[in-house]
């Protein structure tokens, strides 16, 4: 399986000098625990929940700062893993655990085009598990 037949296309994003408020009210508008940086359609960083509480609000950050403070990967803008859309699922399982991200934009061209979550290699996982202990059961009667 492939990375484009699991990620999310609906990724929320945001530009360098989005107040940290509005990235906020983007997440909980989303449900969604990330967005993307970016500068016109390229990824440039991303940004969690954690990365506004302990990097912005833990800081005594008021709201109308920008959040290119809070940009996960070391830095500003440092450090940002991407992943294509053609590579194999269990290659971008690696990626997120070698690199301890919980989520992995999907770039193709240059271009972002969807965002990848742990989350979601574990539901496909589990759900391929679930069938291959299906089949071993029917296989045992």
């Amino acid at each position: 399986m492939l990375v484009r037949d699991m990620m999310n296309t609906d990724v929320a994003t945001a530009t360098v000098g989005t107040p940290i408020s509005e990235v906020a009210k983007l997440m909980a508008q989303k449900d969604v625990g990330s967005v993307v940086i970016v500068d016109g359609d390229q990824p440039v960083g991303i940004v969690t929940d954690r990365d506004l509480v302990v990097d912005h609000l833990a800081e005594g950050h008021t709201h109308d700062h920008a959040v290119k403070e809070a940009v996960s990967g070391g830095g500003p803008f440092a450090g940002l893993v991407t992943v294509r859309p053609d590579l194999d699922v269990l290659e971008a399982a690696q990626e997120l655990g070698q690199h301890k991200v919980g989520r992995l934009p999907v770039v193709e061209g240059g271009r972002l085009v969807g965002i990848l979550s742990a989350g979601d290699v574990a539901k496909q996982l589990r759900k391929a598990l679930d069938g291959l202990l299906a089949e071993g059961q029917k296989a045992e009667r």
